[in-house]
């Protein structure tokens, strides 16, 4: 388990969330190119040391260690271009070595199709892939071409010509296949954004259409308290219940039409400096009443010096809402919910901890999704819509900032929310 753990850490080397999807792809395949390479040369080392005896390493053998980790490294401090490439080097050169040198004549020269297979794995662009297809072949034909190193016994220009047709025959049908690739794709997302597009149209109205009955049935429930003096106790209750199913679905379409209306907000979002201790101060003492209904304890530890950042405060608000919210809807009665906000680093970090039921591995994995249910249900029937989290976790990224949550099953939750702090220079503009 712990040489699993081992092996997918160096696959994962270089890779962060900010690179794209394809550039995590290329970094990926090429920690794992080079961890095979790594065992086949230790391999060999070990069949010299043991098998045949050969105590002393081989320039070869070190080099190709010293390459390995040194492509490793780049990978690590984010050159993954130049790793590519010089990947690329080693591999003709290493090529040319065994063709021309340790295995003439022998078919090896074959081998050179391994370039092909790699290239059109780490390079789309046409130009780049035939360039490197021809640099492959110059590199393959040259030493034949100055000084013969193939025996004329086992040398034919048969072998050569069908290599260079074969790679241009891939290299042509592999082009031709991956634009068709393209253009289909391209037209599939078009397709999906134009149906997504229409069904948040659509929802955003069914939605709003949804609220003005709702607010009508609150509002005769009001009227018939008001009327109405001989009402039995039973009777208001359920009046009383009526009401709050009425709040709780009235709540859930606010959720839904704040999902909806989330990514048009932050698109092109403005930012400025803001004061995030402020920001969440503000929202804590909107919460105090509904607090003291569960006779939740809100407590408060805010850094003394100054918490800006480049923030935006309907964007802000909306992330200590849902959170504080969540919080105080998962907590049993007589618990405490504490609210931080911490200075240093660079960073301000707001945390959010409950006493409540905390998490399961699984629900972590799906907490920051749209409309999804999680193991915890709220203390006092609330309503719940499974939108909260993601719909924070996009105004946090909107702000640069990260969210997470420490929890387990059973001990309550902490969540975190980081943004850069501005400096002490930044703080005049």
């Amino acid at each position: 388990m712990n040489l699993t753990k081992a092996v997918q850490k160096i696959v994962e080397i270089g890779l962060n969330d900010s690179l794209p999807f394809d550039q995590k792809r290329h970094v990926r395949f090429l920690n794992v190119t080079l961890l095979a390479s790594f065992f086949t040369v230790v391999f060999f080392i070990c069949l010299n040391l043991f098998y045949y005896r050969l105590y002393r390493l081989g320039l070869a053998e070190t080099g190709l260690l010293g390459c390995i980790v040194f492509l490793f490294y780049l990978n690590h401090i984010g050159k993954f271009q130049l790793a590519r490439s010089l990947f690329f080097v080693i591999v003709h050169l290493f090529l040319v070595a065994v063709t021309m040198y340790l295995n003439v004549g022998r078919m090896t020269e074959y081998l050179h199709f391994v370039i092909i297979l790699l290239l059109m794995y780490f390079y789309i662009e046409s130009r780049v892939f035939i360039l490197l297809s021809l640099l492959n072949l110059f590199l393959f034909y040259l030493p034949q071409i100055v000084y013969h190193p193939y025996p004329d016994e086992v040398y034919s220009w048969t072998n050569p010509l069908v290599l260079f047709v074969s790679m241009f025959v891939i290299v042509k049908t592999f082009n031709r296949e991956h634009q068709n690739y393209k253009n289909t794709l391209d037209e599939n997302n078009r397709q999906l954004q134009e149906l997504n597009e229409q069904k948040d149209e659509l929802v955003r109205l069914a939605a709003h259409d949804l609220k003005s009955p709702l607010s009508r049935i609150e509002g005769l429930i009001s009227l018939i308290k008001m009327t109405s003096s001989n009402l039995t106790g039973e009777q208001k209750h359920l009046l009383d219940k009526v009401s709050k199913v009425s709040r709780d679905q009235n709540e859930m379409i606010r959720k839904i039409l704040d999902s909806s209306a989330a990514d048009m907000k932050l698109e092109g979002l403005k930012t400025y400096k803001i004061n995030v201790v402020e920001i969440l101060d503000a929202v804590v003492n909107e919460f105090f009443l509904l607090s003291e209904n569960k006779n939740i304890d809100l407590e408060t530890d805010y850094c003394k010096s100054a918490a800006f950042i480049l923030g935006h405060r309907e964007s802000l608000r909306n992330i200590f809402e849902n959170l504080i919210s969540n919080a105080v809807k998962f907590s049993p009665r007589n618990t405490t919910v504490s609210i931080a906000a911490q200075c240093s680093n660079g960073k301000v970090t707001v945390e959010i901890s409950d006493e409540g039921p905390g998490f399961t591995e699984a629900d972590k994995k799906i907490m920051f999704r749209q409309f999804q249910k999680l193991s915890a249900q709220p203390t006092a029937d609330e309503a719940s819509s499974g939108l909260g989290l993601s719909i924070t976790k996009k105004y946090v990224e909107a702000l640069r900032g990260k969210i997470f949550c420490e929890s387990n099953h059973g001990e309550g939750a902490k969540f975190v929310v980081e943004f850069d702090r501005l400096h002490q220079t930044d703080l005049a503009f």
